[in-house]
């Protein structure tokens, strides 16, 4: 059982479908797929549809479950967001490609609907064959010693070695009527008539910082305001040095030195720009923590809010909130250490309600770890999101011999690390597989979650090497100890003996020697 794209920090749309080309690529590699093998995928979204075409492409059957009425579910919620393919890439060089350039599912920079008119022409062509099914509530996936694995749902049921879970990250809680979740429709980018109005803005990831963003500078877009300001040529200076900052260990470990870091990043150019666009909105920005330019944001969102920071575009307040409520019209927040406030809208982004612990709640449970390790790695040295199929691995769908050639160029695929596909995929292995039967990057994927007997996995030259991590019966603990012991306690006896060989041995010598 595979997890993708749940647990993983950087989450655009992009991010996303390479992870799931990755893992189509590894599989196939790790020859855990073959052709005509069954596969059922568990999310239609981006991650999802792409990770089902590119194994349609390698030639799997593929099966996918989709708990609403339609595919990429998200996109129909309304909301006016641009989406670009590589904005987040920024500082590095290609951030500004206008299309994705994938193998399958490919699109050009939009807003969102524009790119889901496009993926779903892509999955009428890619995705045909497959089964897709919707309206799919409760999900049963058997245990790892069911070979194959027997997946049920309400209207029907498949037996597969491969189980991909690719169930989003879910969606924010609105608890006011005038909140929306991240992808809803919302009023952010429009002017009241009866004038400005006092927002509060409620965390420091980057959805709360896009949202800041939008509401203090005017026709917000991530991608025109950087093509704007990369016209400077200071601009050249001042990536190298965000890309410093990000290769620097000691400043990412540490939130104040990050947070400094950015703050003391001076383009008065950018700066004068926000104020020329400024809106009349009067916003505040609340974090429980004083350094908000943290590792919960992209970098570029870190330089932005600094410069719009220094712009004097928003007020920050460190606190916690205390209770929300409306009263005659207005928001009344009452914070835990300030006194209470009241303003006119307020939106809260403090992350979604896990889809993957709402529908699989031990598999969430066995890959957390794994999730909190990675939210704190730098966004830019996320290797997850980066290409890790060797060119021509997809091959071409409708030319003869195109799935032949395809999984001949994935199989191509190195076991090296620089080369090895890469998934973003935690695997924590059943006790019961084969140790090192799968030798591809920790991050590629592990092999069948296994529900309570789970697996340690540990990085050994580069590959995996997959141990149990609870003892098979409850006396195997006292076992192992009593092995352990018995082995320190024969290594000591040997080690006794030696010493033992050797002074008779210096004695029988200085013996002769004396009586020479």
């Amino acid at each position: 059982m595979y997890v993708l794209g749940c647990i993983d920090r950087r989450v655009t749309i992009y991010s996303q479908q390479v992870r799931g080309l990755n893992l189509a690529a590894a599989l196939v590699a790790g020859e855990q797929v073959s052709v005509d093998d069954d596969v059922v995928v568990v999310g239609a979204g981006a991650a999802g549809l792409t990770c089902a075409a590119g194994l349609r492409r390698l030639g799997a059957k593929v099966t996918v479950l989709e708990k609403n009425s339609t595919i990429l579910s998200l996109f129909r919620l309304g909301s006016q967001r641009w989406l670009h393919p590589g904005v987040y890439d920024w500082p590095l060089d290609g951030w500004n490609r206008d299309r994705a350039g994938l193998p399958v599912l490919d699109w050009e920079h939009g807003q969102v609907n524009s790119v889901l008119r496009q993926l779903e022409d892509a999955w009428e062509q890619e995705g045909d064959g497959a089964n897709l099914c919707f309206d799919v509530g409760l999900i049963g996936i058997g245990d790892a010693g069911e070979q194959p694995r027997r997946v049920t749902w309400e209207t029907g049921t498949a037996r597969t070695r491969t189980v991909i879970l690719a169930v989003g990250f879910g969606l924010e809680p609105t608890p006011l009527a005038d909140e929306r979740s991240y992808w809803e429709a919302d009023s952010f980018d429009y002017d009241r008539k009866d004038g400005p109005q006092r927002w509060l803005v409620s965390g420091c990831g980057d959805g709360a910082l896009t949202d800041l963003f939008r509401l203090c500078i005017q026709d917000f877009r991530h991608d025109r305001v950087l093509l704007d300001f990369t016209e400077d040529q200071r601009m050249g200076e001042l990536r190298e040095q965000i890309r410093q900052i990000e290769a620097n260990a000691s400043i990412q470990r540490d939130p104040a030195k990050l947070h400094d870091a950015y703050e003391h990043l001076n383009a008065p150019w950018v700066v004068e720009a926000m104020q020329q666009r400024a809106r009349s909105h009067n916003v505040t920005l609340v974090a429980p923590t004083a350094d908000f330019l943290n590792a919960q944001a992209s970098p570029l969102n870190r330089f932005l809010a600094g410069q719009l920071f220094r712009a004097r575009r928003f007020r920050f307040l460190q606190d916690r909130l205390k209770s929300v409520d409306r009263a005659n019209g207005k928001v009344v927040v009452r914070f835990k250490n300030s006194a209470v406030q009241h303003f006119d809208r307020i939106q809260r982004r403090h992350g979604p309600e896990s889809a993957l612990a709402s529908g699989f709640p031990a598999i969430a449970e066995a890959v957390e770890k794994d999730r909190r390790d990675r939210q704190v790695r730098p966004t830019l040295t996320d290797q997850t999101r980066d290409r890790f199929w060797v060119a021509g691995a997809f091959g071409e769908p409708r030319t003869p011999g195109g799935v032949a050639a395809a999984r001949a160029a994935a199989a191509r695929t190195s076991p090296r690390r620089e080369q090895r596909p890469n998934a973003g995929a935690f695997q924590p292995d059943s006790a019961n597989h084969i140790a090192g039967s799968t030798q591809l990057d920790r991050d590629a994927a592990a092999a069948f979650v296994d529900d309570p007997n789970l697996a340690r996995v540990e990085d050994e030259l580069g590959g995996v090497r997959i141990r149990p991590s609870r003892p098979a019966s409850p006396d195997a603990e006292g076992s192992q100890f009593e092995s352990a012991s018995r082995n320190e306690s024969q290594g000591q006896t040997l080690l006794a003996s030696t010493l033992i060989v050797v002074i008779v041995g210096c004695l029988v010598l200085l013996i002769v020697i004396w009586s020479l």
